[in-house]
């Protein structure tokens, strides 16, 4: 028999992992963390949690120490750099829609400052912009956030940019045109943690 507290509902498993209560129903509902539904309610095995935790290299939090995101809040933040503006509307979108506080920078430049300014969950951005590229950005975001994932955005996967973003540190990256679904997962699995293999 299980001990009063060893099971947890939402709130209890977003605040274990240090992340969204949506993000925990989207990775339930996915099957993507261990979770069973007691009526129509998600339930979770503490036990459970830490194991699929530490599996994804990111123990569970205590309760008295709980760590919030690098904004401060119990969501976490995103940042997304692109020149072109249709393009990061449409995944500041699909992020905010997904719990994830946004923030967005047109270019390389921008980013830097806001990189400096505060440190995001993620960071995710284009490949090819005036000023500073996306390989040049991210290997001076690592001077400042050495541990920071960072997911790229390309409608150029066979170039020599891409080779240096890769060996810079990117996790993955994402072609254009977007599938907005795999924009969702990748994110969520990069906040968490987990590398997430090449498309």
């Amino acid at each position: 028999m299980l001990e009063n507290g060893d099971i947890v509902g939402v709130t209890g498993a977003a605040r274990l992992l240090g992340l969204h209560e949506e993000t925990v129903r989207r990775l339930a509902r996915s099957g993507a963390v261990p979770a069973f539904k007691a009526g129509k309610k998600w339930r979770f095995n503490r036990r459970s949690l830490d194991f699929w935790a530490e599996a994804q290299g990111q123990p569970t939090v205590a309760d008295d120490a709980l760590s919030p995101h690098a904004n401060g809040t119990d969501r976490a933040t995103v940042l997304v750099v692109d020149d072109e503006e249709d393009i990061r509307a449409l995944v500041e979108r699909v992020l905010r829609r997904e719990g994830f506080e946004v923030v967005c920078a047109t270019d390389g430049e921008q980013a830097l400052e806001l990189l400096n300014d505060s440190p995001p969950d993620l960071m995710l951005t284009d490949l090819v912009m005036s000023g500073i590229d996306g390989a040049t950005l991210l290997a001076e975001a690592r001077t400042v956030h050495p541990h920071m994932p960072v997911v790229v955005i390309t409608g150029y996967p066979n170039s020599q940019l891409l080779i240096r973003a890769m060996e810079s540190g990117a996790i993955t990256l994402l072609s254009k045109p977007l599938d907005l679904k795999q924009l969702a997962r990748t994110a969520h699995a990069a906040v968490l943690g987990a590398r997430v293999p090449l498309s």
